[in-house]
């Protein structure tokens, strides 16, 4: 499949939509023609390696076995919202998340450093816990450069 997107350092979500992705920067949304893990597969090979390559890397270094957080490219780390490959996950970066506002029937609002928000179908509970894996996973990157 022939994807016109690669994740920067203004993507700040891959929204599930429909079998596509709604991508939300930092001053534009746009509709991509690909699923988000299709987009996340294809923004890994773009900067030289595959999902599946980061998702073993992330649980070799970190221990966690599920719903990993992706180190996309060096200071771009991304985690889904359930399982990466199910049609409605979502992806987010960790680094542009202002803080998590819990809404009733499992919905959060996330609200993003630029002062933009998304509403997301998963449990305030769950993508506070996705959030702190990310953080983990940037810190261990962080302190295993300098070792």
């Amino acid at each position: 499949m022939n994807i016109d997107y690669e994740i920067n350092c203004d993507t700040l979500a891959i929204i599930a939509e429909n079998g596509f992705s709604k991508v939300i920067e930092r001053e534009k949304s746009l509709i991509v023609m690909s699923t988000p893990f299709q987009v996340m597969e294809h923004s890994c090979r773009y900067f030289g390696s595959s999902y599946n390559g980061r998702e073993i890397g992330t649980k070799d270094l970190t221990g966690m076995d599920y719903k990993v957080p992706i180190c996309v490219s060096d200071n771009m780390i991304f985690f889904p919202t359930c399982s990466p490959r199910d049609v409605n996950c979502c992806f987010l970066a960790f680094d542009k998340i202002l803080k998590l506002e819990n809404l009733h029937c499992n919905q959060t609002r996330v609200w993003f450093d630029n002062k933009t928000s998304v509403v997301i179908p998963i449990s305030c509970r769950i993508l506070n816990n996705q959030l702190l894996r990310s953080f983990r996973l940037f810190y261990i990157m962080k302190t295993h450069k300098n070792v």
